[in-house]
């Protein structure tokens, strides 16, 4: 066996060992997760799956330099993903559903408990709140599960990220409107918890 076939068994070893201990993690939460899907009046919930994530994070090239923002982050798994599976700077969540980062906040002080070197040198965090009054001006990527977004709250984003500095790149499972300052330069297909969605990539123009 050659050298790359070598790596690419190791990354593939690695890979399957990340998703497994995510899956046992999450796995003691399945009630409260349960709830938060089921509970009347609250939003649809779904997810991207872990390969599909590490197919869009290399995609995005997500380097040591980076500041990634996940918009609706839910219970947490997709900035785990991020944060476990790349050398992002920092890795931020925010949520405005407070059963759901609830949820987040317990895995994070497991995860933080078990495998406290992880987070030694660089950031992890997970905020409670409101994407459009909250303030993230050193991000550098975003990414949005934007399934259910109203047109409206597309149009308030997108004009928020457009006055971002810093941004490179954006992922959204929709278009966003008012990024002048951005250019759609593919969809992805990515594999979700409901069925596989097309993830739109933006890059900033130069």
């Amino acid at each position: 066996m050659d050298g790359y076939s070598i790596l690419i068994q190791d990354q593939h070893m690695i890979h399957e060992m990340i998703q497994s201990y995510f899956d046992k993690v999450y796995t003691s939460f399945e009630a409260d997760i349960k709830k938060t899907l089921h509970f009347k009046g609250n939003e649809i919930y779904g997810e991207i799956f872990y390969y599909s994530a590490i197919k869009l994070i290399k995609y995005l090239g997500v380097t040591p330099e980076d500041h990634f923002l996940d918009i609706g982050s839910g219970i947490g798994k997709l900035a785990f993903y991020v944060y476990f599976a790349s050398q992002a700077a920092s890795v931020t969540g925010i949520e405005i559903n407070s059963a759901r980062h609830a949820i987040a906040i317990q895995v994070s002080e497991v995860i933080q408990t078990q495998l406290p070197r992880m987070f030694e040198h660089r950031e992890f965090s997970l905020v409670e709140g409101n994407f459009l009054e909250s303030n993230f001006d050193r991000t550098t990527i975003v990414y949005i599960c934007s399934t259910i977004f109203s047109y409206d709250l597309l149009e308030k984003i997108g004009l928020t990220l457009n006055t971002m500095p810093h941004i490179r790149k954006i992922a959204s499972f929709r278009k966003l409107p008012f990024l002048s300052n951005f250019t759609c330069v593919k969809k992805m297909l990515i594999h979700c918890s409901w069925e596989r969605v097309g993830c739109y990539i933006y890059e900033r123009n130069i």
